[in-house]
């Protein structure tokens, strides 16, 4: 589709020539031309995928690290932007999930985002942070090791290569789970949030969560959040109030969850935001769906937009001030979507509401000045007002941010 829209930027200066001679005949050829773009498509590319394979050697483990990487789709579209990263542990059992999850909520309840999936190679050595003799997981502890290689490495490998935004989310279920809630502990300051999915706390003796009280006072948690998944992992005939009262081996699992958000939440810490689910009809496994989509939209629970069932003259300044509050949270400027921009106000010259469409065309413009897409909307106004003057103008305007256009 976008290279039938950059089709109408490159031959915009002779459209709107042949637009001054008869308006029907002009949009009769577009639609055809666009109805044959679409077909051709289809033909050529019956591909669909969520994302793209990297690698990165990592000198700190003497290893080829493999990646699945995710990127929004506006970032073909819009190369200025940057992106919040979400870097997933154990990416090749969960990119798929994770990726479905985010796609759905991007735009209306969270930022769009770049994903990066860590696909294993050890994952029992990677992300125990303390080695167990005891442990039939072997080898272990090798945490630290794996933290460097994520401070030292890979950030800095995404960071020049993708559109990264200074801002990080670490993600983990069961043994990554496990790493999550160390690296929130004891190397806070690498990621802004973190989801914590029914972590394996019991790990060395439940070391992390017998040292939390005092590792949550050598850290500072300013504007960080964290969001806690419990699955329900208790025999037949157990709740999880009977499990919290007495001592038995089939319990210990959730009593040490519990712990450690007991624990997180007596410490009172400062703009620190955290949330506990247990999760009653999920297991171990099937908790990371639910366990993700509740929460992307609790750390971000500021980002969700505010409707526009109804469209007034306030409503293009209230979009804008609500992204910029977004800013603030978010610790960088993010700019209200282009998608979002451009669809309310097509919607607004559709109902011929040409006060408030000319309202988000003029944010457009001014928030995506080298994007063409503004000023082929705004051409699409004037022609819809039936000033062709003006039209022609801005479809010409538009053709010059279009890579390798040519003028006539």
């Amino acid at each position: 589709m976008l290279c039938v829209i950059q089709w109408s930027y490159t031959n915009s200066i002779s459209k709107m020539r042949f637009m001054r001679k008869t308006i029907i005949q002009r949009t009769i050829i577009i639609t055809i031309l666009l109805l044959t773009g679409i077909c051709c498509f289809s033909q050529t590319n019956n591909l669909i995928t969520i994302g793209i394979q990297d690698s990165i050697y990592s000198k700190l483990l003497n290893q080829n690290r493999q990646l699945l990487i995710y990127t929004p789709e506006s970032m073909r579209t819009e190369p200025a932007t940057r992106y919040p990263v979400i870097y997933l542990l154990d990416g090749e059992m969960y990119f798929h999930t994770f990726t479905g999850v985010v796609k759905q909520l991007q735009g209306s309840f969270i930022p769009e985002m770049i994903v990066v999936g860590i696909v294993n190679i050890d994952r029992n050595l990677d992300y125990t942070p303390t080695t167990d003799t005891t442990s039939g997981l072997k080898p272990n502890g090798g945490g630290d090791k794996f933290t460097g290689f994520l401070e030292k490495e890979l950030f800095e490998f995404i960071e020049k290569k993708y559109p990264a935004a200074p801002y990080r989310m670490l993600v983990g279920h069961s043994l990554g789970g496990l790493f999550t809630a160390n690296a929130l502990l004891k190397h806070t300051p690498l990621f802004n949030s973190y989801l914590i999915l029914d972590p394996a706390l019991l790990w060395d003796n439940s070391k992390l969560v017998n040292e939390e009280a005092s590792l949550l006072s050598q850290q500072k948690f300013k504007d960080k959040s964290a969001f806690l998944a419990l699955a329900n992992t208790l025999p037949e005939g157990m709740t999880i109030e009977t499990a919290i009262k007495d001592s038995s081996v089939a319990g210990n699992g959730i009593r040490t969850v519990i712990k450690f958000n007991d624990i997180l939440n007596k410490a009172e810490l400062e703009s620190f935001r955290s949330h506990f689910k247990y999760y009653e009809n999920e297991n171990h496994s099937s908790v990371v769906l639910l366990g993700s989509y509740d929460g992307l939209k609790f750390v971000f629970s500021f980002y969700k937009r505010p409707s526009f069932a109804v469209i007034t003259d306030k409503s293009a300044s209230i979009l804008e001030t609500h992204f910029k509050n977004v800013s603030k949270k978010m610790g960088f400027t993010i700019l209200p979507p282009a998608s979002i921009i451009g669809g309310l106000a097509w919607r607004c010259t559709l109902d011929k509401n040409f006060d408030n469409a000319f309202s988000f065309l003029e944010m457009y413009l001014r928030l995506y000045p080298s994007s063409p897409y503004p000023y082929y909307q705004m051409g699409q106004f004037y022609e819809a007002r039936g000033d062709l003057k003006k039209a022609a103008e801005y479809y010409e305007k538009g053709s010059l941010y279009i890579p390798n256009t040519k003028k006539d």
